[in-house]
């Protein structure tokens, strides 16, 4: 019995010493991971991301100062931002840490160079916890042969590429259709003004507008004689009342204005074949207007 019981003392002790000399599993930093890009092809001017992982268990935060200041790295590498952001996982943060370096070196040869190493520090309960961030080798390339060749006894150069040009036809259509259309609406508006004296186009309205632009209704006569001069010229021969119908049939686009046209014929006959020998201010306006509107037919209006 005292045997069974030295037995199981000793299995406890064993078993305490082993779970003393167990490693920690509770380290504080889980994840360490530096993502870069490939290590070879660059040129003087281009620029190199670093991503930096690290995850850690709660109560660890992260010393700022620890993190690498932007600006000049060395006399060819300079640090250009650094940027860190902090999630939350479910054990603890992840600490993402970018790094954005550009190089200005200009090598005679393929060279192999590399980003300076530098250590994290973290901290927790008053105590600091480092982790190194390596160094980082890639290659830089020269901008120009490895073997200069030479023309004439000067270094050959060769031509930049030409650049990819754009489809500008579409853009050179849509242009040419509009210069069209600004071209042909002003040479319309040019014609329509008479700009143009080498071209057919009838004034008889436009110098009846004009006589009566200073007449006033104490001037009936010279009013009433205008526009008939003017419809008499556009009909190439005297027209009288009974003469309308063949005048629309001769000239269409007059007869729009029928209504005042055959208002126009009743007044005069009233004028110089009856007593009434005046007009209002409202009848004097609708001679005005009768000229006006028998213009713009005669230059292309509506």
């Amino acid at each position: 019995m005292m045997d069974l019981s030295f037995r199981l003392i000793r299995f406890w002790l064993i078993l305490l010493a082993m779970t003393g000399c167990s490693p920690n599993l509770q380290e504080p930093i889980t994840r360490f991971e530096l993502q870069a890009p490939k290590p070879y092809g660059y040129v003087i001017g281009d620029e190199i991301r670093h991503r930096i992982v690290v995850e850690t268990r709660h109560q660890l935060d992260i010393i700022q100062d620890s993190i690498p200041a932007t600006g000049d790295q060395n006399r060819w590498l300079n640090l250009k931002t650094a940027k860190l952001t902090t999630q939350a996982t479910d054990d603890g943060k992840r600490y993402l840490l970018e790094l954005t370096y550009q190089i200005f070196y200009s090598p005679l040869e393929v060279k192999m160079l590399k980003t300076p190493a530098f250590t994290l520090y973290f901290q927790q309960n008053g105590n600091k916890i480092e982790q190194a961030v390596p160094e980082w080798y890639f290659t830089l390339s020269p901008l120009h042969e490895l073997a200069i060749r030479k023309e004439e006894g000067k270094i050959y150069l060769r031509p930049d590429a030409q650049p990819d040009l754009i489809d500008t036809s579409s853009y050179k259509n849509g242009v040419a259709i509009t210069l069209v259309t600004f071209a042909a609406s002003g040479f319309y508006l040019a014609y329509c003004f008479g700009l143009f004296p080498w071209a057919k186009q009838r004034k008889h309205f436009k110098t009846a507008c004009k006589n009566m632009s200073g007449l006033t209704r104490q001037q009936l006569d010279q009013a009433l004689t205008a526009i008939h001069q003017a419809i008499n010229d556009t009909y190439s021969k005297p027209l009288f009342k009974h003469g309308l119908a063949d005048f629309y049939a001769k000239q269409p686009e007059f007869k729009q204005l029928a209504g005042q046209i055959d208002w126009f014929f009743a007044f005069s006959d009233r004028y110089f074949f009856s007593d009434r020998k005046y007009c209002t201010e409202e009848e004097f306006f609708q001679l005005k207007a009768l000229c006006i509107d028998c213009r713009k037919i005669e230059r292309g209006g509506v």
